[in-house]
């Protein structure tokens, strides 16, 4: 962690007298509320108030007085008094402007998913005192730049190495695997692909079981993905716009590794808004494209998006929205199985591996 540390507090200067917010962003699970608690646990002593918010997105969603509640949570933090009484969200944000302004804070925003929130927990800078820092965590890039804030970093995924050591203390109580079990440890760093809470579920899971036992749960893994990890990360797409959830499960089975201008070409012929529906993707954290212009996605992610298409019909192919499997393919094929229903997708398929072709 002290790396990454390290580069969020270079951005933060807690030196210099100005109120600065910076954003942390990435992957759902990938660790950037591990990395902010880390920097405020470090930098805390340095502030005279502050508040750590977590789960933003799912308390404000929970009730209509989501917010208004987490707007006393950051009064009650930051200035040690519980007697506030909110009536409304706008006065909610009145009396944070007012009260807030007298002291110099650490204030970390976490889940935050749309700028009206972020508006209505740390409105501007004219809200707090110089020398205030705001952290914000979210998955959505966009939010960040339509809230001006200058400073932002992307989460940086564990290292081969550093994933092997987080799952060996989960795993063997130490940072090592043990001799006889190291060649399973490296599949299954192999399966999680770097994200810290895959891990640390894994690694826990798999405390306490002998060989045989871990064999039999990478096995299954290859059929059946862990569901703790997957509900996690199924949060990061849902509540996409329908094009945008079109798009995302066709490069999830279809056009990962794409050149972005051929995937384009290929959406565009079915009607969406592609260049625009891939900037939203990339800025919510499911589509990384890569400097040569390549589509991205991480392996899990890419994971839920065939799961959700395969799921309510796993052993019947001709009922999926997209094949991308060639046995599949050849087989609804071959057994004449398209129906009225299907024959789009077959040739939304076919299309797709033509505008390949064709391009290159």
């Amino acid at each position: 962690m002290e790396i990454r540390i390290k580069d969020i507090v270079s951005s933060l200067e807690i030196v210099i007298e100005d109120v600065r917010m910076i954003g942390i962003k990435g992957i759902r699970c990938g660790g950037k509320t591990t990395l902010a608690r880390a920097v405020f646990e470090k930098i805390c002593f340095s502030f005279e108030g502050k508040s750590f918010v977590e789960n933003i997105r799912e308390v404000s969603k929970a009730s209509l007085s989501g917010l208004r509640s987490l707007q006393k949570q950051v009064l009650t933090n930051v200035l040690n008094d519980r007697s506030f009484t909110i009536g409304s969200v706008r006065d909610g944000k009145s009396i944070m402007r007012k009260m807030l302004c007298g002291k110099k804070v650490l204030l970390v925003l976490d889940g935050m998913d749309h700028l009206e929130k972020l508006d209505t927990l740390a409105g501007g800078l004219i809200w707090f005192k110089s020398g205030t820092r705001i952290i914000i965590i979210t998955r959505d890039e966009q939010v960040l730049l339509a809230h001006k804030v200058k400073w932002i970093h992307d989460v940086i995924l564990l290292s081969h190495k550093e994933s092997i050591c987080l799952f060996s203390r989960y795993a063997f109580g130490r940072d090592a695997p043990m001799q006889q079990y190291k060649e399973l440890s490296l599949q299954v760093i192999h399966y999680v692909a770097s994200l810290p809470l895959t891990i640390r579920v894994l690694g826990s899971f798999l405390c306490g079981k002998d060989v045989l036992e871990w064999k039999d749960a990478l096995e299954r893994l290859k059929e059946i993905p862990l569901k703790e990890t997957m509900e996690n990360l199924e949060l990061s797409y849902m509540g996409l716009e329908d094009d945008y959830n079109e798009i995302f499960l066709d490069v999830a089975c279809l056009l990962k590794c794409w050149e972005k201008e051929d995937a384009i070409m290929a959406l565009e012929s079915f009607g969406y808004y592609a260049r625009n529906g891939l900037k939203v993707l990339e800025q919510k954290s499911l589509i990384p494209i890569s400097p040569c212009q390549l589509l991205g996605m991480h392996d899990h992610i890419e994971e839920i998006g065939q799961n959700f298409v395969r799921r309510s019909h796993p052993d019947e192919p001709m009922k999926h929205s997209r094949l991308w499997i060639r046995g599949e393919i050849e087989y609804v094929l071959a057994n004449d199985l398209v129906r009225m229903k299907f024959i789009y997708m077959v040739k939304k398929t076919i299309m797709l591996s033509f505008v390949l072709i064709h391009v290159s």
